[in-house]
């Protein structure tokens, strides 16, 4: 009979989660997905319904085996939302023993670098940068979607929308914005009161305004001049930032970074952008690499760290690690 608890890793986004149960003891895994929203806003009723049918996942699959519960996440507040995940995990008739939580930059550093050096941008639904260099860190925005300045389909959702208003007030060089959103929304009316009652009667801003992230990348595509002028003021100081946090730890070029979250495998082309402007500004400083391992895997990753020099499992070992599967938890 195996005694070794299995390990829960999750990453909860804006928009959807992404998980595993690891059993390291039988050297295996179980992948799963799920809709999701920003940790800090969700109802804990939506909480206790995710919590409740992946409790059931690992009742089926793992026997009712007692687990460990890593949990990564957007705006954590370590000890509140660690104390909240428990109280909900027992409510949802879970055998969870433990739970961790790490802010979602932290994990997304560990599933890029598998807990080496290196500077990691996440832009998914929101926008952070951080960097960990021999013990020391530091990071840049992650202020939220009403103040964060680098990419983001938060972003872009806001700025669609500033397009479209513009058209709407009679700014017709943003013509643009009013065709897409008429062709991509047709279920809200075109005007400028139909929009703002969408975006200020929504319970999940941030989500709603990253649903409009992708009339902007549109435009973009198109070279909408000013959609271009955003993109590259936010890349300027994006850029700005990565070196700030590059110089503050010590760096030597080349600099590892990574970057992880929605907008990279977007049609926004983010990686060519964010690598024309990182040389244009500091040619040959700069080094990307792609991420180590998937995002389900940083608190996972993480959790290991945090028990060294004892640590249980090497992180080199996850590659040796058997997927036995992955479930929609929505389906």
């Amino acid at each position: 009979m195996r005694k070794n608890p299995i390990i829960v890793s999750l990453d909860i986004g804006g928009t959807k989660t992404r998980g595993i149960a690891v059993d390291v003891e039988a050297g295996i895994y179980l992948g799963f997905k799920a809709e999701s929203s920003n940790l800090r806003s969700i109802a804990a009723k939506n909480l206790k319904n995710l919590f409740h049918a992946l409790s059931e996942i690992l009742e089926k699959n793992f026997c009712g085996r007692a687990s460990v519960w890593c949990i990564g996440g957007a705006g954590i507040r370590k000890e509140r939302d660690r104390r909240r995940s428990y109280s909900i995990l027992k409510l949802s008739r879970s055998n969870a023993s433990k739970v961790h939580v790490f802010p979602d930059f932290e994990g997304n550093w560990g599933s890029a670098f598998g807990g080496n050096d290196g500077i990691v941008s996440i832009n998914g639904t929101g926008s952070v940068i951080f960097g960990r260099a021999k013990n020391n860190e530091t990071r840049a925005g992650g202020w939220g979607f009403l103040l964060d300045e680098f990419p983001s389909g938060a972003l872009l959702g806001q700025w669609a929308l500033q397009g479209t208003l513009a058209f709407l007030d009679g700014e017709k060089n943003h013509i643009q914005f009013h065709e897409l959103f008429m062709k991509k929304h047709p279920e809200i009316k075109p005007s400028r009161e139909g929009i703002l009652e969408k975006i200020y009667a929504s319970k999940e801003t941030q989500k709603t305004l990253g649903s409009f992230a992708p009339i902007f990348i549109e435009a973009f595509e198109v070279r909408n001049k000013w959609a271009n002028g955003k993109v590259e003021n936010s890349l300027k100081l994006w850029g700005g930032q990565m070196n700030n946090i590059a110089d503050s730890l010590n760096f030597h070029p080349p600099v590892p970074w990574c970057g992880i979250g929605g907008l990279w495998e977007s049609k926004l082309q983010l990686p060519r952008l964010s690598e024309k402007i990182l040389k244009r500004m500091f040619s040959g400083k700069f080094f990307r690499q792609l991420p180590k391992f998937k995002v389900e895997w940083g608190p996972f990753i993480c959790y290991q760290l945090s028990l060294e020099p004892e640590v249980p499992f090497a992180i080199s070992d996850i590659t040796t690690l058997e997927q036995i599967g992955e479930i929609n938890v929505n389906e």
